[in-house]
C-alpha cells in the first residue's frame, strides 16, 4: 500500500539543500542598547537580520501583523514582513512549491 504516494516521487525527491549562505552585513548595536535593551530584543534583531531584514531598518517603528503565514517575501526574495522564527516566512513558498508539484 502506497499511503504517502512514494511511488510517484522522482529519484531526486529527497535531494535538497539543508544549509545556505546567509545575508551579508552586520548589526551595529550601540553601547546603550547592549546595556539597556532586553536580551530578547537584541536576539530578535539578530534573528531578523539573519532572515534578510536590512540592519539599518531594525530599530524603526515596530508593528505586529497577525497572520497564520507568519511573514512574507517579495518576488525577488526580499523580506516584506518576518515571522517569529526562522523559516516561518517561507511557509508560503513551501505551499506554493508543493501545490505546483501535485
Amino acid at each position: 500500500m502506497d499511503i504517502l504516494g512514494e511511488s510517484k516521487l522522482n529519484d531526486n525527491s529527497w535531494d535538497f539543500l539543508t544549509h545556505a549562505e546567509g545575508p551579508k552585513g552586520k548589526i551595529e548595536f550601540t553601547h546603550e542598547q547592549l546595556i539597556s535593551e532586553p536580551s530578547g530584543n537584541l536576539f530578535a534583531q539578530s534573528q531578523n537580520t539573519g532572515m534578510g531584514w536590512d540592519p539599518k531598518k531594525l530599530w524603526g517603528t515596530q508593528f505586529m501583523i497577525l497572520s497564520t503565514l507568519g511573514g512574507m517575501r517579495s518576488d525577488d526574495g526580499e523580506p516584506i514582513a518576518l515571522g517569529h522564527h526562522t523559516g516561518h516566512f517561507e511557509l508560503g513558498m513551501l505551499i506554493e512549491t508543493v501545490a505546483n508539484q501535485i
